[in-house]
């Protein structure tokens, strides 16, 4: 319990913009459950550590905290797993690296993480699906070297998951990549996505 409030503490840090809390949340989590005999949980700890130290711009300190979460991660389930943690599958694994990599404003490895993540999910969880290709399409977008058909494409896919999929976070991803492609719309594939994107959002 100890060690899933820090957590929790540590995401509600990170959301309301203060990474350096964030990280220390983090490392209190895994230093509560370092005895508990769960590796798993300890993984998730570290990738959300990662993240605060990616929200500081610390790109060494947010690599080491994800080759921990990895090895962590690999050492397999056990019995001392909560039942809370059975969302943190080798997707949300991949997802969650790739959100520390946006942050760390290394695009094309948040693209990839965030497309695996996509892959890795299935069929299943149809709003981290459709949140993730949400990153797609923006880390495409916003990258050093724009890749605008590769963010429509990704974005194309993303409107089909409305209306069914209701999140104020994907509505807002939408808009931003919509923001980001504005002056790429000389491109086709842009231009008709920028149409639907339009239509849907406004008789959804």
């Amino acid at each position: 319990m100890e060690g899933h409030a820090f957590g929790c503490l540590s995401l509600v840090a990170k959301a309301s913009g203060r990474p350096r809390e964030a990280v220390a949340a983090a490392q209190g989590a895994q230093s509560a459950a370092r005895t508990y005999g769960s590796a798993r949980m300890l993984a998730l700890m570290a990738m959300r550590e990662a993240g605060g130290w990616a929200l500081l711009g610390d790109a060494s300190a947010t690599d080491r905290a994800i080759v921990r979460a990895h090895h962590l991660y690999a050492q397999g389930p056990a019995e001392a797993d909560p039942d809370w943690l059975t969302f943190f599958t080798p997707a949300e694994l991949a997802g969650l690296e790739a959100l520390a990599r946006a942050d760390l404003d290394q695009h094309e490895r948040a693209a990839a993480g965030a497309e695996q993540a996509v892959l890795l999910h299935g069929d299943q969880f149809a709003r981290n699906r459709a949140l993730y290709l949400g990153d797609v399409a923006i880390q495409h977008a916003v990258r050093t070297r724009p890749e605008p058909e590769a963010a429509a494409e990704a974005a194309h896919r993303v409107l089909s998951y409305l209306p069914d999929v209701r999140s104020d976070r994907l509505l807002r991803q939408l808009h931003n990549v919509a923001g980001a492609l504005q002056r790429h719309t000389a491109v086709p594939a842009v231009a008709d996505w920028l149409d639907a994107y339009r239509t849907t959002t406004a008789s959804s």
